[in-house]
Parts: C-alpha cells; sequence; structure tokens
C-alpha cells in the first residue's frame, strides 16, 4: 500500500511540474518538497526517547540557476527559510537556529528536534552525536558513526563532557530562538 502511494506522489509530482513548465512559471519558482517524518516504528518508547529514523527525510529545492547537487549537511526543516531567502537574493535578518544550506559551513551542522505532542522531549544532532533533552529523565547520547545506525554511549570520561556541551548548545539556542521571535527580531529588510 505504502509503495502504491509513493508512486501516486511521484506521478502527480510529475504532472505539477508539467502543467507549472507549460504554465510558463516553472523558470521563475522556487519549489520545496519535502516530508514531515520518515518511517516510524513502534519499536522504542516515545515518552523516554527519539527515534532518529523518523526524522531522517528527504528535502527537494528547485530554483532558477540552481544546479543539481546532492547536500548532505545536518539540517533540519527550520533552513528551509533561510535557505529559501538566500535564493531570492538581497538582504534579511533570520536570527533562529535555522541556516543558509546553500552558504559556507561556518561550524558544525546541527537540528533540533522537537516531537510533536511530546513537551517533556528535545532532540540535537550534529555532525557526530545525537543528544536526546529529556526534562523529566535520563538524557541519551548516541555516536552517529552512520545515522540509520546509531549506537548509544556508555559512560567514559568523555560522555559527560559532550553531553553538558550539547545540553547548553540545545537550551541556548532554544531559548534565544523564542526570544527572537517573541521579539519580532527576524525577517527580510526592506529597502527604503
Amino acid at each position: 500500500m505504502r509503495m502504491n502511494a509513493f508512486k501516486y506522489s511521484d506521478w502527480a509530482l510529475g504532472e505539477f511540474m508539467e502543467k507549472c513548465k507549460s504554465a510558463g512559471i516553472f523558470q521563475n519558482t522556487i519549489f520545496v518538497i519535502l516530508g514531515d517524518h520518515g518511517f516510524i516504528s513502534s519499536d522504542y518508547n516515545q515518552n523516554s526517547s527519539i527515534e532518529l529514523a523518523s526524522y531522517y527525510i528527504p528535502c527537494l529545492i528547485i530554483a532558477p540557476g540552481l544546479d543539481s547537487a546532492i547536500n548532505s549537511r545536518t539540517a533540519s526543516q527550520t533552513d528551509i527559510i533561510p535557505s529559501v531567502l538566500d535564493l531570492l537574493g538581497g538582504s534579511f535578518v533570520h536570527n533562529s537556529w535555522g541556516k543558509n544550506l546553500f552558504g559556507k559551513k561556518m561550524a558544525d551542522d546541527f537540528a533540533i528536534i522537537a516531537p510533536s505532542g511530546l513537551n517533556h522531549l528535545l532532540g540535537m544532532i550534529t555532525d557526530e552525536y545525537f543528544y536526546i533533552h529529556n526534562f523529566s529523565g535520563e538524557h541519551q547520547l548516541f555516536s552517529l558513526t552512520n545515522p540509520l545506525n546509531t549506537m548509544q554511549i556508555s559512560e567514559n570520561n568523555s560522555k559527560e563532557k559532550i553531553q553538558n556541551q550539547l545540553q547548553n548548545d540545545l537550551i541556548g539556542y532554544t531559548l534565544s530562538a523564542h526570544y527572537t521571535l517573541n521579539t519580532y527580531k527576524c525577517g527580510i529588510i526592506l529597502d527604503e
């Protein structure tokens, strides 16, 4: 059943793109196509952990002048807005944790995930680690040598240091994004 849904979605997207081309709007449009989650299994306890595979989703961006390429940076849906703003050109201010995926990588990439309906869990994914912050229980730290095959880091000397750094980063980014969004310090800079 799921494969039929994929086949239909692929066909419908192709039909949509052809209609945009025939209508003459394809070359003047930025298309962003992505899912909201990957496959979710029932093999984990959603109240104490976050299944990383459910956040491993593709994103397709088609835009005028954008060359075909695969971008394998660690990213999240919050990176869409600054990336699209960059494609539009001009100056803009965007003060949340989203980054321009087409820009130069300046530091470690990361993504923050907050499962819907679960207010006590937050996750932070970096190029090397997946940290789960549980406001009601035990935190978890995983090594990401292969994003689809995570390995929980056992107690060792470096675990506490890494976990503390990721916890500080996660809480800091979350609080600063909350403040920025509530004080309206983001958006496009309009020319006067």
